[in-house]
């Protein structure tokens, strides 16, 4: 009996996390349809190809919904239009936690959408962009949402992803000087992009000001044995707890701990 019991609670919270674990067909029954989020918690819609029409359509039920958590858009052909759409919503909205938007061509127009709503938004923490062609014009406009000038309050996000996005040392400095008012973000990925020395030198200063950032990666920037020398002087300086920095100077990669670099063995 007591096996039974057990089998049937087992059961029974399986089909309860299915049913918060949603796809495209558990939320809209034809393309065109309006979704339906219900209690869906998370929504993983990778490589599902809503395009602007169906991203504009998941905006409206998501304005006001107070369950999901986790919105995965990876790969949906979702241009600056699209990215204007859900940016409405996510000024409205008070309960998403985590979005997904790798490749999609939202370019710097909708980074620019997206970073105007971060300033309304307090709850998004978790923001991925990587591939998304934002360049130097839409990392300004991220850097913008991210920095809270004269004790004001910034982006909540803890963690942005903007890989791959063409970003050269203008777009680079910009974040950077965010950083030295910004007292949330905790993960800033900047891989493949082309900060190059410059960019290098501008985060290594942002090192002294910024006491939240704990994980900067700058893998595939162009990063010389000149940004190097900034970027460990900057974890020498840094007065973060625990600061972890990627970077290249030759091959294999150099990753280093602001402890490290202080000459310490590891962090307490």
């Amino acid at each position: 009996m007591v096996r039974l019991t057990v089998t049937l609670l087992v059961t029974c919270m399986r089909v309860v996390r299915s049913q918060l674990r949603c796809t495209l067909g558990t939320v809209q029954k034809r393309t065109g349809d309006p979704f339906e989020l219900k209690n869906c918690e998370e929504l993983r819609l990778l490589g599902a190809s809503i395009g602007d029409t169906g991203i504009s359509l998941l905006a409206k039920a998501l304005a006001d919904n107070t369950n999901l958590r986790l919105l995965d858009l990876w790969s949906n052909g979702i241009g600056p239009a699209g990215a204007a759409a859900l940016a409405v919503a996510l000024k409205s909205n008070r309960h998403l936690d985590k979005l997904y938007l790798n490749e999609n061509p939202i370019g710097s127009d909708g980074a620019a959408s997206l970073a105007e709503a971060l300033q309304h938004n307090r709850v998004l923490t978790t923001l991925w962009l990587s591939r998304c062609a934002i360049k130097d014009a839409g990392a300004e406009a991220l850097a913008a949402s991210l920095a809270s000038p004269h004790g004001g309050v910034g982006s909540a996000l803890q963690v942005l992803d903007i890989w791959e996005n063409e970003i050269g040392p203008k777009g680079g400095r910009a974040i950077a000087k965010a950083l030295h008012s910004n007292h949330a973000l905790r993960t800033l990925e900047l891989r493949g992009n082309k900060m190059g020395d410059d960019g290098a030198k501008d985060f290594a200063a942002a090192m002294t000001r910024n006491k939240a950032l704990g994980t900067l990666d700058l893998l595939g920037n162009g990063v010389t044995s000149v940004g190097r020398e900034a970027l460990m002087s900057g974890l020498k300086s840094s007065t973060a707890g625990f600061y972890l920095v990627l970077f290249e100077d030759g091959l294999p990669h150099q990753q280093w701990t602001s402890w490290q670099a202080k000459g310490k063995d590891e962090a307490p």
